[in-house]
């Protein structure tokens, strides 16, 4: 309730004028402001060790690409999300840090014919989660460390949750 009246909120001062905060005010601005996205489907939670959260979910992005995708949030900023669209898996990190910047920071790209979506995927949290942490502003965030075994099990249930979103949507997984 309260981040829904905050989001409305910020959503009346133009993102130009948000850019021209500093960026301790710029970045939590922005990340209340965006909306969730609209073009998602199956959307499924895995544990991951508190304080962050892992959703998994069916993404169409803007361009009309579909695949299965992963947000991991720290509070309401997301950290780093994994894209698994048909033709171009990539990664994002640091989406309000990079909004703030006026850019968004990809990195990974991949094509999908070299690569297993969800194996990719459970390696991309496994090998960058910490990558991720350490994009934050803040210390005390930086200096977050989850248990390593916590974060492999919930990559083994991400890359099973592609999997299954893989096979429901109609796609057939790469490399099998």
């Amino acid at each position: 309730m309260v981040i829904e009246r905050l989001r409305g909120l910020m959503g009346r001062a133009p993102r130009h004028t948000l850019r021209r905060l500093p960026t301790a005010l710029a970045v939590p601005a922005l990340a209340l402001r965006e909306p969730p996205r609209a073009d998602t489907a199956d959307h499924r939670r895995i544990p991951l060790p508190e304080p962050l959260e892992l959703e998994v979910y069916w993404l169409r992005s803007s361009g009309g690409t579909t695949g299965p995708a992963a947000s991991v949030h720290l509070g309401i900023e997301e950290l780093m999300r994994i894209d698994g669209l048909r033709g171009a898996c990539h990664v994002h990190y640091d989406l309000a840090e990079s909004r703030a910047r006026g850019g968004s920071a990809i990195a990974a790209r991949r094509r999908i014919a070299d690569v297993d979506i969800a194996a990719w995927a459970a390696d991309e949290l496994r090998l960058n989660l910490r990558y991720a942490i350490s994009l934050q502003r803040r210390r005390s965030r930086r200096a977050l460390r989850p248990d390593p075994r916590a974060v492999d099990e919930a990559a083994d249930r991400l890359r099973a949750e592609f999997e299954g979103l893989l096979a429901r949507h109609g796609h057939e997984p790469v490399g099998r």
